[in-house]
Parts: C-alpha cells; sequence; structure tokens
C-alpha cells in the first residue's frame, strides 16, 4: 500500500507500559498483543491505518467485554480455530458474553465498546463455533440497536474519532449478512439516522470498505432484496430498476489504482447479484452477467495475493466463481487456488466451506440444474458470512 495517506492514529506510550492497561485483570498480554501486531490486520486495507490495532486500546480500559472478545478471536486464530484446539477462546468468548451483558444492562448510555465488542463477537461466530449454519444474527441484531443508540447520543458526534470506523463496520457487516437474514426478520437499513450517517462518509476512506461506504450501503439493500425475493418469488421492479441506477452510476473516489479496483469488483458483483439472483431479471442478460464475472476475476488476478486489499475479495470471488462453467476449469482451479491463499491469510473455515459450495454448484451445473449460490446455500441450510 503507498504511504502517502497519512494515518489518523496515534498512541504516545507503548501499550504495555500504559499502566490503566496492565492494571485490568481481564488483561491476557500475549493475546492481547498478538492481536494488536498480527490477528486485526485481517480486517483493514492498510496496515497503516486499523483502528482495530493500537488505537483501541484507549478503548480497552472501560469494557472488559471488549478485552475478552478480541483475546477470544486471537486465541482462536493462532490455532486456525481448529475445535479440538481452541479451549482457550471459547474461554475468553464466555467472558467476553458475561461481561458484555453486564456492560449493556448497567444504566449508563451506550458505548463505543459495546458496539465493537459485539461486532467481533458477531464476526467470530461462525469461525468459533464451527458451524455453517451461525453466523452471528442476535449479535447482528445487537449491534444495529446500539447504532441506532450511538447515532442519537451526544458523545457520539461526527468527529468522534471511531464514529467513521464504527458506522463503515456495521454496514460492511450487515452487506456480508443481509441476504442470510430470512426475510420475516429483516430490518431496514434506510432510517435517516443512518442514511445521514453514511452520506457524511462520502468520498472518505474506510478501513474496511475504501472509500465506498455508499456502495456498500447499496450492497446491504440488494442482499435483502435478493432474500426477500428467494423467499417470496415476488419482485419488486420498481427497486431493481433503482438500484441497478445505482450500481451503474456509482463513482470511484479513490486515489489509488489497487483500491479503485476493489471498489469496481464489488460494484459489478452488486449487478452480478441483481442479475443471477433476481432470476427473472436474468432472462435477458446472461452475456452481460458473463462479462461482469469474467471482469471481476480479472480484477482479482491483477491484485498481488500479499496486499492487504486481496483478503477483503470473498464473496466476488464467490459470485463470479459461481459463473465458471464446464469449459472454464482452467479458471475454476485457479478460483480454488485463490480461496486457499485466503484461508492461509485469515485461517477462516468458512472459506473451505465456500470452496465445498462452489464444488457443489459446478458439478450440479454441469449436469444441467438451474441453481444460483444463494439458492444451492439456503437449499443446504447454509448460512456462510462471507465478509
Amino acid at each position: 500500500m503507498p504511504k502517502a495517506r497519512q494515518a489518523p492514529w496515534q498512541l504516545e506510550l507503548p501499550w504495555l507500559q500504559s499502566r490503566e492497561l496492565t492494571n485490568i485483570p481481564a488483561v491476557n498480554r500475549r493475546l492481547l498483543q498478538f492481536w494488536l501486531e498480527n490477528v486485526c490486520q485481517v480486517m483493514t486495507l492498510d496496515p497503516d491505518n486499523n483502528p482495530m490495532s493500537f488505537p483501541v486500546v484507549e478503548q480497552l480500559a472501560d469494557s472488559k467485554a471488549l478485552v475478552h472478545a478480541l483475546q477470544s478471536v486471537s486465541a482462536g486464530y493462532e490455532l486456525y480455530y481448529a475445535p479440538s484446539s481452541i479451549t482457550q477462546c471459547i474461554e475468553e468468548r464466555g467472558k467476553a458474553l458475561y461481561t458484555m451483558r453486564q456492560e449493556i444492562q448497567a444504566p449508563t448510555a451506550i458505548r463505543v465498546q459495546s458496539f465493537l465488542a459485539v461486532w467481533i463477537l458477531g464476526l467470530s461466530s461462525q469461525w468459533i463455533d464451527n458451524s455453517v449454519g451461525a453466523f452471528g444474527e442476535q449479535h447482528l441484531m445487537a449491534a444495529r440497536a446500539i447504532l441506532d443508540s450511538l447515532l442519537q447520543q451526544k458523545d457520539f458526534p461526527v468527529d468522534h474519532p471511531f464514529r467513521p470506523f464504527i458506522v463503515g463496520a456495521f454496514i460492511w457487516w450487515d452487506m456480508a449478512c443481509s441476504f442470510l437474514v430470512e426475510s420475516s426478520k429483516q430490518k431496514p437499513l434506510d432510517t435517516p439516522e443512518i442514511f445521514a450517517a453514511v452520506t457524511l462518509l462520502r468520498g472518505k476512506f474506510c478501513t474496511l470498505m475504501s472509500h465506498a461506504t455508499e456502495l456498500f450501503y447499496h450492497l446491504c439493500s440488494l442482499g435483502r432484496y435478493c432474500r426477500i425475493f428467494l423467499d417470496s418469488g415476488i419482485r419488486n421492479q420498481e427497486f431493481e430498476i433503482l438500484i441497478e441506477h445505482e450500481l451503474l452510476t456509482w463513482e470511484h473516489s479513490s486515489q489509488e489504482d489497487n483500491l479503485k479496483t476493489l471498489n469496481e469488483t464489488f460494484r459489478l458483483h452488486g449487478l452480478v447479484m441483481l442479475y443471477r439472483l433476481c432470476k427473472d431479471v436474468a432472462i435477458d442478460n446472461e452475456d452481460i452477467i458473463r462479462d461482469h464475472s469474467q471482469t471481476i476475476l480479472r480484477n482479482i488476478s491483477h491484485i498481488s495475493t500479499d496486499s492487504p486489499i486481496f483478503k477483503f475479495l470473498t464473496l466476488p470471488l464467490l459470485s463470479a466463481g459461481a459463473e465458471l462453467c464446464k469449459e472454464d476449469q482452467e479458471m475454476r482451479v485457479q478460483v480454488v487456488k485463490w480461496f486457499a491463499v485466503l484461508y492461509s491469510h485469515v485461517r477462516l473455515p468458512t472459506l473451505n466451506w465456500t470452496t465445498a459450495l462452489l464444488y457443489d454448484l459446478w458439478a450440479r451445473r454441469d449436469a444441467g440444474e438451474q441453481i444460483n449460490w444463494l439458492q444451492l446455500m439456503l437449499q443446504k441450510g447454509w448460512a456462510l458470512m462471507l465478509g
């Protein structure tokens, strides 16, 4: 990554010298240091601009739940979330859940730390539970409630140092889960408060989405619609026209080529989702789907597998890989290799399950079955969180 973008985060004292931090009984120095120096890097596009690294230290003194949540993921990541080896990970998670309930029930205002702890607990649910069906739905709903409360509080102003990250983190997470939540349980995202918060981030860098918060906001809405369509079979042509227009006209604001490529890849992923998952829309668009999918894969090939950007490509890699046909055997092999590289970087079992999903999908489509990746996932009873 180019170093030109100035990071807004500074820490005056090394964290191990912080008396407040080292006096917290919950702190496991080894696990927390491993988080700060290694694990948290899977959650940023720019290692030099990562609020979940050393900048998060100042949030820990007031939240045992956040300390335990970070240490839980650190312990699991260290052992590749192997079910037989993550006793400490599970113990830390249990402590995080217990202290989280205490913190939320306290007669005080909702705090930034509460959101961060719930976010980490939710993201890690599937990895730690080692379940294809557990994607942290309850935590997602809790995080939404916390965010709604934060956006109404005076002590969470637009210039709060963690506000851009928290808003962006929720949008990114919601996007990855938007098609996993049953349509009857979905909560609309287009509230005035959230829309205003997203609009304020227009053109600003987010460590999870680059300069594309608005684009991901549209993908959240699209994911919800795809799930509603698959659940009910009912189309909303007005929404389809609107979301297609948003995706076709969305413009990049990043000045860095790799980030432009990332943003463009997600924009095309959105169009492929719309045209493929909403089947009636796709009847006259097979060539367009094929073209967009091939462009996504070319874009991915242009991003070095050593780049921190590469690990954020799971979802577009799946949607484009799912479009490969019998004649694309060489590219199918490459897609599987890319998923293996992603697994080596982030160590998440979800990536291995996604590869298995693709193999099953390719076999079915080669045999003539008309099915898309989300239909197959739901048919299997899976709910893979692919952020």
